[in-house]
C-alpha cells in the first residue's frame, strides 16, 4: 500500500518555516522566509493509515524521512510497513487471510524557489514543482505493494487571499509502467485546490478537492481530503487527515475512504548561523 502523504502526497506533505517559538506568527505562512538556515532541514514522519476496503482491512504505517536544501529543494524517501486481512467467501463461510512485511518505497524531489522547506503541513509540496516515484519493492502477491512502477509529476503554486487563507491549485499527471502480473496499470490527469487555514497559535485546517480525468476508464471522478493539524512547538507536531483514495495507490478499490495520522519532526538545525 501507499500512503496517501504521497503522497502527498498529496496535500498534507509539509512546507513552511522552523521558527522560534515566539516567531510563530510571522511565520505561519506560505510566503514567511528566513536567510540563513544553514544546509537546510531534516524532518522525519511518521504515518499510520488505515483502509477497510469491501475484499479486506489494510492498515500502512509509513516512515519518512525528508532532506531539505536551502529552501529551494528537498528529497524525500519514504517506506511503507503494511499489515493486511484479506476477506474470502467460501462454501464453508468467510476465511480471513493475514499479511504483514514491508510495502513499496516511495521518492519525492521538490523544487519550491522562496519556500522554505520543513515541518508545518498546512503548506503542502505542491507549491512548485514535485516528481514522485512509487518503487515496487512490497510483495504484491501478499497485497503489500502494486507490482509496478509510478510516476508522478506535480505543478502548483500559491495564491494568497488573506493572512490566514490561502489557495493552492495544483495539476498532476500519474503514469504506471514497468507492470508486473499483478499490477493495475494507471493514467490519471488531475486538477486540485487546495484551501489552507492556518492560525499563529499552530493550528491548520485544509480541504483539497480534485477532479480526476482517468485515461484507462476513460472517465472521470471527484476525490477530496480534508485535514486539521497542530505544531505543538518549533519541531513538532500531528495531523489527521480523511479522504478518497487515492487511484495511485496499488491497492485502490475506487472511491474508497481513508483515515491518516501523522506525527511530524523537524530536527535542530545545528549548522544554522
Amino acid at each position: 500500500m501507499v500512503c496517501a502523504v504521497v503522497l502527498a502526497i498529496a496535500p498534507a506533505w509539509g512546507l513552511a518555516q522552523e521558527p522560534e517559538a515566539a516567531e510563530i506568527a510571522a511565520e505561519a505562512t506560505p510566503e514567511s522566509t528566513t536567510e540563513g538556515d544553514g544546509d537546510g532541514k531534516h524532518l522525519f514522519d511518521i504515518g499510520i493509515q488505515n483502509l477497510d476496503t469491501p475484499v479486506g482491512n489494510f492498515s500502512t504505517t509509513l516512515l519518512g524521512y525528508t532532506r531539505a536544501f536551502r529552501g529551494d529543494m528537498s528529497v524525500t524517501a519514504a517506506v511503507t510497513l503494511t499489515f493486511s486481512e484479506l476477506f474470502q467467501s467460501t462454501d464453508r463461510g468467510t476465511t480471513v487471510d493475514r499479511y504483514q512485511g514491508t510495502g513499496d518505497t516511495i521518492l519525492i524531489y521538490s523544487f519550491a524557489p522562496g519556500k522554505k522547506i520543513t515541518a508545518n503541513p498546512w503548506v503542502p509540496r505542491s507549491i512548485g514543482f514535485s516528481l514522485i516515484l512509487v518503487v515496487p519493492t512490497g510483495n504484491a502477491a501478499n497485497f503489500l505493494g502494486g507490482d509496478q512502477f509510478v510516476i508522478t509529476p506535480q505543478a502548483g503554486w500559491v495564491i494568497h487571499v488573506s493572512e490566514h487563507f490561502d489557495l493552492l491549485p495544483a495539476v498532476l499527471y500519474t503514469s504506471s509502467f514497468a507492470h508486473g502480473d499483478r499490477a493495475l496499470p494507471v493514467e490519471l490527469l488531475s486538477a486540485e485546490l487546495g484551501m489552507v487555514w492556518a492560525h499563529r497559535t499552530g493550528w491548520w485546517i485544509s480541504y483539497s478537492p480534485s477532479i480526476v480525468r482517468d485515461l484507462k476508464r476513460d472517465d472521470w471522478d471527484y476525490n477530496d481530503t480534508f485535514s486539521v493539524g497542530k505544531m505543538f512547538n518549533t519541531r513538532i507536531g500531528l495531523s489527521l487527515a480523511h479522504g478518497t483514495l487515492e487511484k495511485v495507490d496499488p491497492n485502490a478499490i475506487r472511491n474508497d475512504q481513508q483515515w491518516m495520522l501523522f506525527f511530524h519532526y523537524v530536527m535542530p538545525n545545528r549548522t544554522a548561523r
